[in-house]
């Protein structure tokens, strides 16, 4: 969630999903993207599914090749809910880490344990990660904490909700000293997210203020059909890009 990228009135970088098939035979769905938006895939991903229809494995392609590049499997609770995910980056049978997630009793994620050697153990010398987050008494996510297990946490953010305008404000300390580094904004399709980040829909509207001071420093707005998504670094084609995602919101409701 730092910040990058640089400057340019108009720059951007888009990027495109080139195709989108499921195999009813396989049970595998399969994504082509394309980030250059130049017509060559630079990567795909098949998604095994469960027969609640559900990924439970995803296997990375680079540039679409016949070797995988990656893998990750995912295991899910009674109500099908991701409580553990195991990262395989070279797909050769042994995890490069793994990531597990506790929930409450209403299903959220109040936090996400980074295990770097897949054993569920801190071994000595291992920093693992940590994220916790609170939510309000409607199920909304309002803080977040970011850092080493065991630690006081290293980043830290705090968020707030307008729903007319189906967004969140999310307030960024680098190094939780109190003092506010850059804001974040959120903009979602129809209803905003009430979970944790695990479960945030793929075609949200992100719009970065570098100063908290009402300046888009840079955004990332998806076409309205969730297809494809184009960077911008320029305040005013943010501003009217902001405009027009916010509006499109309110005319829904």
């Amino acid at each position: 969630d730092g910040l990058s990228g640089g400057g340019g009135e108009m720059g951007y970088r888009a990027q495109c999903t080139k195709t989108v098939s499921f195999d009813e035979r396989t049970g595998i769905l399969r994504m082509e993207s394309d980030l250059m938006c130049d017509g060559s895939a630079e990567y795909c991903i098949n998604c095994e599914l469960n027969e609640y229809g559900e990924e439970v494995r995803l296997t990375i392609f680079q540039d679409c090749g016949d070797e995988p590049t990656g893998c990750v499997e995912l295991e899910r609770n009674e109500y099908g809910e991701v409580i553990a995910a195991s990262v395989d980056d070279g797909c050769d049978g042994h995890p490069s880490h793994c990531v597990n997630y506790t929930r409450n009793d209403y299903g959220d994620v109040v936090e996400d344990h980074i295990d770097r050697n897949c054993n569920n153990v801190v071994d000595e010398g291992e920093e693992n990660t940590c994220m916790a987050y609170e939510y309000d008494e409607d199920g909304r996510i309002i803080r977040q904490r970011i850092g080493v297990c065991g630690r006081e946490p290293t980043r830290c953010a705090d968020h707030e909700y307008d729903f007319a305008a189906g967004i969140r404000r999310e307030t960024w300390d680098s190094n939780c000293d109190g003092t506010v580094d850059f804001c974040r904004v959120k903009v979602f399709p129809g209803a905003p997210w009430t979970g944790a980040y695990l479960d945030e829909p793929g075609d949200v509207n992100t719009f970065t203020d570098k100063d908290c001071k009402g300046v888009w420093y840079s955004c990332k707005v998806y076409s309205e059909d969730g297809e494809k998504l184009h960077q911008y670094t320029s305040h005013d084609v943010c501003a009217q890009k902001y405009e027009e995602a916010v509006q499109r919101n309110r005319a829904r409701r």
